[in-house]
């Protein structure tokens, strides 16, 4: 005897609209995990960024407040030189400290800011003002000098007016002679007692 397989119809299988791979993505929490991981990498950059931002600035402060320490102690041992020089001849000071600026300028952009332009441009302002102060110090000692060079010779022209005066010959030109020692030593101290204002003298006292 024959087995009759049934023959009645499957029911339809009904798939959910959002079971294709577009739909999956978009019901996921996928993009808003992204999100967050992006947030925290910007803000991780930003950071570090920053750290390495006040590390470099402090990098650019160390350097440069080291050369103006340098630069300090050198226009102070300069100025102690020429202070200490007898000799120095207060004609040729601001000439010669004018080729004292140039040649320290030069080595310190060339040589000592040698591939630091940033520093430099940070530096640059202070190495005039360390400059302008050494000037005005500078200017200082030349007047002392001056002034000290004033006393020195009017003490010199009192001691050469005195010895003249002596050597004067007894003759009839005695008097028109001593007046023109008078007039001579006159104007010379005159123009030392205005250099040195604590230089005084009496012209009448010789």
């Amino acid at each position: 005897m024959a087995i009759k397989i049934p023959r009645d119809k499957l029911p339809a299988v009904n798939l959910r609209t959002d079971t294709n791979l577009l739909g999956v993505a978009a019901s996921s929490n996928i993009p808003e995990s992204i999100n967050k991981i992006t947030s925290f990498l910007d803000t991780t950059a930003q950071r570090i960024k920053a750290h390495n931002d006040k590390l470099r600035e402090q990098e650019i402060k160390n350097f440069n407040t080291k050369n103006l320490s340098l630069l300090t102690k050198e226009l102070q041992d300069y100025n102690f030189a020429i202070e200490d020089n007898r000799d120095a001849d207060t004609s040729l000071i601001w000439g010669d400290f004018t080729t004292f600026y140039n040649k320290t300028l030069k080595r310190y952009k060339d040589t000592v800011y040698k591939g630091k332009e940033e520093e430099w441009e940070r530096f640059v302002s202070h190495f005039h003002s360390a400059f302008n102060a050494g000037k005005s110090d500078l200017r200082l000692i030349r007047n002392n000098k001056i002034k000290g060079n004033a006393q020195v010779s009017f003490n010199l022209s009192t001691e050469k007016f005195k010895t003249d005066i002596n050597k004067l010959p007894q003759s009839s030109n005695l008097v028109d002679a001593t007046k023109l020692l008078l007039k001579e030593f006159n104007a010379e101290q005159r123009h030392y007692a205005q250099i040195d204002k604590t230089l005084v003298f009496d012209a009448e006292t010789y």
